[in-house]
């Protein structure tokens, strides 16, 4: 009725959280102070939506060593909580022997205030270990505590009682010339390193410093990508530019025996035994043969010939980066035409040189001076 006050309730769920505009309108006009600014903080912590992550919990890591990670505690709809004061629990147990041998060890929770909590341990056997994350909740009802399940718990890894040791890691593939096969210039190259520990194991983990050194002829140094693929391994890759002999240097920092301050700074070795094996020698060929940079000589086409006699000249092939070949096998199309074709012999050297031979003014048609159209093109 006019005149009279009506209240209407208006109810609505907002799933993330964030600065929202809320626009109330009667008919097509807002009511006073719309629109409004409304501010939508997370909800209550809920353990399935929370996340772990952190080298703590990768799928290696070593006996002894401070492991650490973080849990983000979210709300239902996963909107990362801003505020403290959850009591989350964390526990450990390495899978070795018997049930009855089997021990829980408890891990160090840190309430950072922010809605993320840094769980710390230093596990010190060896084996597969079992992870525990909890939140400990009241029942309403009961008054009784329970530890709800955090994310994925429980959450395994494998411990492995050694480091990363140079001396015991291998490197090996074309870009070491350790496999068979030509390694091409200005072609992308590969090799993998592979991290080892001090009785020769493989680590399942990445983490590690590896430096690669490429050098090519006269010295001059290439640049060499090294790509830790997270399980171990490691991708080197290089684009070698000129062809000639090359030398790969291989090295890697040990790690440490222990972390922290007081750690030492610890230098790049040569992977390999001794560190024989982190000096690699190889031969880059040229790549493939390209008509463009390949080139034409001889007094044939530069100084012109006597009728009949016998003339020549050279095709050097070169791949795209000016490379000179150092092997044949290539297919020459050479004509030699005025008004008419001149036969042409083709020799191939075996180098990555051509000698094309052939005899002007035996033909009929021939009648003194003439000019003479060389075309030289690569097949294929």
């Amino acid at each position: 009725m006019p005149g009279q006050e009506e209240n209407i309730r208006c109810t609505y769920e907002a799933q993330f959280a964030g600065f929202y505009t809320l626009a109330v309108r009667h008919g097509k006009s807002h009511i006073t102070g719309s629109p409004f600014t409304v501010r939508v903080v997370p909800s209550t912590f809920v353990p399935a939506q929370c996340t772990a992550y952190g080298r703590g919990l990768r799928k290696q890591w070593f006996a002894g060593r401070e492991a650490a990670f973080v849990v983000t505690a979210r709300d239902r709809y996963g909107n990362r909580l801003t505020t403290g004061g959850e009591r989350v629990v964390f526990q450990y147990a390495t899978l070795v022997g018997s049930l009855d041998e089997r021990t829980m060890d408890d891990g160090t929770v840190t309430d950072n205030g922010d809605g993320t909590y840094t769980c710390t341990y230093t596990p010190a056997d060896v084996g597969p270990c079992r992870v525990y994350l909890g939140l400990v909740q009241l029942d309403p009802a009961t008054g009784d505590s329970a530890v709800v399940p955090i994310g994925d718990s429980p959450l395994t890894l494998d411990l492995s009682s050694s480091l990363m040791s140079p001396a015991h890691c291998t490197a090996s593939g074309p870009g070491t010339g350790t496999v068979a096969g030509l390694v091409q210039a200005d072609t992308l190259t590969r090799f993998i390193i592979e991290a080892r520990d001090r009785v020769g194991n493989p680590l399942g983990s990445g983490g590690d410093q590896f430096k690669v050194a490429v050098r090519g002829p006269r010295n001059v140094a290439e640049t060499c990508t090294v790509t830790d693929m997270d399980d171990g391994s490691y991708l080197a890759s290089y684009t070698p530019r000129r062809s000639g002999r090359y030398t790969i240097e291989v090295t890697g920092r040990p790690n440490p025996e222990w972390t922290g301050e007081d750690a030492p700074e610890q230098a790049f070795q040569r992977v390999g035994p001794a560190g024989e094996a982190g000096i690699f020698h190889l031969l880059i060929r040229a790549g493939p043969t390209a008509a463009r940079c390949s080139t034409v000589a001889g007094d044939a086409v530069f100084n012109g010939s006597v009728s009949r006699e016998a003339t020549s000249f050279t095709i050097t092939a070169s791949d795209e980066s000016g490379n000179r070949r150092g092997e044949g096998g290539d297919s020459w199309d050479v004509t030699v035409r005025a008004a008419w074709d001149v036969p042409v012999a083709v020799a191939d050297n075996g180098d990555g040189t051509y000698t094309c031979a052939f005899t002007a003014g035996l033909e009929p048609e021939f009648q003194g001076c003439t000019v003479y159209m060389v075309s030289v093109m690569l097949c294929g």
